[in-house]
């Protein structure tokens, strides 16, 4: 039997707020970055940043997002 890999996958979607405004694209880079350091934290084996091909995404630098998320966690 192989082994089982978990992973979670974003387009880095920007969230509304309780009254439904839009957060800012700064913010949503940082909840993006959060959510990955939890995974880590919690043992999912990896994280895929989709590109920005959607209205209301943030991520127009996976790159970017990436390295801030792996600085921030205890993946090599």
């Amino acid at each position: 039997m192989s082994d089982v890999i978990f992973g979670l996958d974003t387009f880095g979607d920007v969230p509304e707020d309780d009254t439904g405004a839009l957060a800012s694209y700064a913010q949503a880079i940082r909840q993006v970055v959060d959510e990955a350091v939890l995974a880590d934290q919690i043992g999912v084996d990896a994280i895929a940043l989709g590109a920005r091909n959607r209205s209301r995404s943030s991520d127009t630098t996976s790159a970017i997002t990436t390295s801030s998320s792996k600085r921030r966690s205890t993946c090599s």
